[in-house]
């Protein structure tokens, strides 16, 4: 008899929950396009330099200050997706998400114990409230008077990706 580990594992093809599908969406992307965004970039910490993704976003930003983050949940069932955006004192704005690979076979085992690959990504939004994706509510917000320095947000990304627990 076959035991299945997830109710989920035989569905390789369902969508994706919450955001995580939208990032690799056609329309999503040519919305992203006509509307003059940045492409989103993933996360990662590999090498700090020249050609990583991160860092090359990083410079291109990092005479800005922060003027505002908040965290944001979305609306949508089942999971409700949380999510970190932030605004720049050039008048951008941004949102730091944490989804699976946009390729994921098993989408539904981001329930199970064994979890799947982490995809973290900034990208540019139009607004903090923006519902490109899904509409979210602020749960928290945090202003900073006298502007804090972008490399705030990459410390942070950067104490998060070391932690042990936070690594799946």
């Amino acid at each position: 008899m076959l035991k299945l580990q997830s109710p989920f594992a035989v569905l390789p093809s369902a969508p994706p929950p919450g955001s995580s599908h939208y990032i690799s969406n056609a329309i999503i992307i040519a919305k992203r396009v006509a509307l003059g965004l940045e492409a989103p970039v993933r996360i990662k910490y590999d090498e700090w330099g020249d050609g990583n993704p991160l860092y090359d976003w990083y410079r291109r930003h990092s005479s800005t200050q922060l003027v505002c983050m908040q965290l944001r949940k979305e609306q949508k069932a089942p999971f409700f997706h949380e999510y970190v955006a932030f605004e720049l004192g050039t008048g951008r704005y941004f949102r730091m998400d944490r989804r699976q690979l946009p390729n994921e076979r098993s989408p539904m085992d981001c329930a199970s114990e064994q979890g799947v690959e982490a995809y973290n990504t900034i990208e540019e939004i139009t607004s903090l409230d923006d519902s490109m994706y899904n509409h979210s509510e602020c749960l928290v917000e945090v202003n900073f008077l006298q502007g804090a320095r972008l490399g705030l947000i990459i410390d942070v990304c950067i104490a998060i990706s070391r932690d042990s627990q936070a690594s799946a």
